[in-house]
């Protein structure tokens, strides 16, 4: 069968498969966990019933997200904000709401109960910030900013903005925070102060500072001389903090490129179809250049339009142009197809 016939063919199913996904995805309010490892469970409030979570669970608004120790969950909301929610913690979802036609509605509201978490905002955090807010233990967070980092430090909390800036505040008084910038509270009622805090190499807000400030034709060498640094969980927060800077096109590439080269293929295309999902104009110069990189086009189609659920029609159609032009077949893209709706992202 020729291109032609083979891209009539893909077309026409996802013409049937992708419109009623899109409008699902336009309705749905839950968050998705895109990674875990460990014991990770959901509580509804109602019920105190755990849940087991798996790869591909959803999280519903009232429900609290408990990790083991050394087990740790990362969640995807509509708005294409991230959530990790570190070992042995527990992070309830307070308030969601997102439409994307309906700023007025919008409210996110995330409670950190214990442990640590790292929360990098999307759509809600650059359209409407005033409403989005992070409770935890001992404060209130308010972000005007996109990345804020919280965890236990001692018997007290530290807050780091990664991206952008924000305030703390608690019955103590309130501190502005700026992008690099932390604090530390001791006690719910305790004066939030400036805290000197360096973090690690392998932490994913210094790999992408690091990396910015790169030539880019030096970004993919420095992910493979530090490979060690970096995993499957780690790079799905790299694509998201990398989304959020201004003029990240170029860098977004050659930090895929790299991490190709670190992760294995099926772990790869899970972050790939984050990165399409960030930025959607990108994902066709993504699918080829991961092909490039030995991906199959099988494999680079299928976590390609897995990003793109509710993304513009127009780029649907290159990707599934381009899956024709580099020679899938008919029968490759019904498994794709498939695959897809196995996964519950489409119909």
């Amino acid at each position: 069968m020729n291109k032609a016939t083979s891209f009539i063919l893909m077309a026409l199913l996802l013409t049937v498969t992708l419109a009623p996904l899109q409008a699902v995805a336009a309705k749905t309010q839950t968050a998705k966990v895109v990674f875990l490892r460990g014991n990770v469970t959901a509580t509804d409030a109602t019920t105190a019933t755990p849940r087991k979570l798996r790869r591909g669970s959803r999280v519903e608004v009232g429900e609290t997200v408990n990790t083991a120790k050394k087990a740790l969950a990362q969640l995807v909301f509509p708005d294409k904000s991230i959530l990790l929610v570190r070992a042995d913690s527990q992070v309830q979802i307070e308030a969601y709401r997102f439409k994307p036609k309906e700023a007025a509605k919008d409210k996110s509201v995330i409670r950190l109960l214990k442990g640590g978490m790292r929360s990098l905002s999307g759509v809600l955090g650059k359209r409407s910030a005033a409403k989005v807010r992070y409770r935890t233990r001992f404060s209130t967070i308010g972000i005007r900013g996109t990345a804020v980092d919280v965890d236990e430090e001692g018997q007290g909390e530290r807050i780091t903005f990664d991206i952008g800036y924000g305030w703390v505040g608690n019955n103590g008084g309130t501190l502005d925070l700026g992008e690099g910038q932390s604090a530390f509270i001791a006690l719910l009622d305790s004066v939030p102060v400036y805290f000197d805090y360096q973090q690690p190499r392998d932490d994913p807000a210094f790999i992408v500072r690091t990396l910015s400030n790169l030539p880019v034709g030096q970004v993919q060498g420095w992910l493979q001389q530090n490979r060690g640094l970096v995993n499957e969980g780690s790079a799905i927060m790299l694509v998201g903090m990398t989304a959020q800077l201004p003029n990240s096109d170029a860098l977004m590439l050659s930090m895929l490129s790299g991490l190709q080269g670190i992760l294995p293929a099926a772990g790869y295309g899970r972050v790939l179809g984050t990165a399409t999902s960030l930025q959607p104009y990108q994902a066709p110069a993504m699918m080829r250049q991961s092909i490039d990189g030995g991906l199959s086009v099988q494999q680079a189609l299928l976590s390609t339009l897995g990003g793109l659920v509710n993304g513009p029609r127009d780029v649907i159609d290159q990707v599934v142009q381009s899956g024709a032009d580099l020679g899938i077949t008919p029968e490759q893209a019904r498994e794709v197809l498939k695959a897809l709706s196995d996964r519950g992202v489409c119909n």
